[in-house]
């Protein structure tokens, strides 16, 4: 449709041409005068639908790689926001975890100071009460050396649990760089992460 008016236009110009010299066609000049003037004007025709043929499809090239890079450019901020989306899934998921793992830790590490208190509780007591009933039974001075025994055993392991307990704090204290999710650093923690 678009190359309807030059086409319409080449065979107005022949039909006028032939038309004005309707009356030399059975001469070779008559016949000179109407083809040459036609192959003229078919020519000029062809090249300029030629060049409308060229400029409309630079149009529709220009306009295929526009749509292209846009849809380029949606496919890759999609992409660029589901990689985002991914990563922080996978940071809440590992922080999740770290938190459990702790929690998990913590609990193991109370249930087995509480057997180790129990045990020292019962073997100092039952020092104790040998220290007392040596004190008793004549033997004053083994009872004694029970009796300071046992207070020096409870009193280093008091002080040894004070230590041990200050010394979690501290490292329960320390903070992760703010490149990782702020959680506490417990080294057993953190070895068990590496481990998995």
């Amino acid at each position: 449709m678009r190359y309807l008016p030059g086409l319409v236009l080449a065979q107005m110009v022949t039909g006028l041409l032939v038309w004005l010299n309707h009356d030399q066609l059975l001469q070779i000049s008559g016949l000179l005068n109407v083809v040459l003037p036609s192959l003229a004007v078919s020519v000029v025709a062809g090249f300029w639908l030629g060049a409308l043929s060229r400029r409309r499809n630079a149009q529709d090239l220009a306009a295929a790689a526009q749509r292209h890079h846009s849809e380029r450019e949606e496919l890759r901020l999609k992409a660029e926001q589901e990689k985002a989306h991914v990563q922080h899934e996978a940071e809440r998921a590992k922080a999740h975890a770290e938190r459990e793992a702790h929690k998990a830790i913590l609990r193991e590490t109370r249930r087995t100071h509480a057997r180790a208190n129990l045990k020292v509780g019962v073997a100092l007591t039952g020092a104790v009460a040998f220290g007392v009933m040596m004190m008793f039974t004549q033997l004053a001075s083994l009872g004694l050396i029970l009796l300071s025994g046992a207070g020096g055993a409870l009193a280093g392991y008091l002080a040894q649990l004070r230590r041990r307990t200050d010394h979690a704090a501290e490292k329960q204290m320390e903070v992760i760089p703010p490149t990782t999710p702020k959680i506490l650093r417990i080294p057993s923690l953190q070895r068990l992460i590496r481990r998995s």
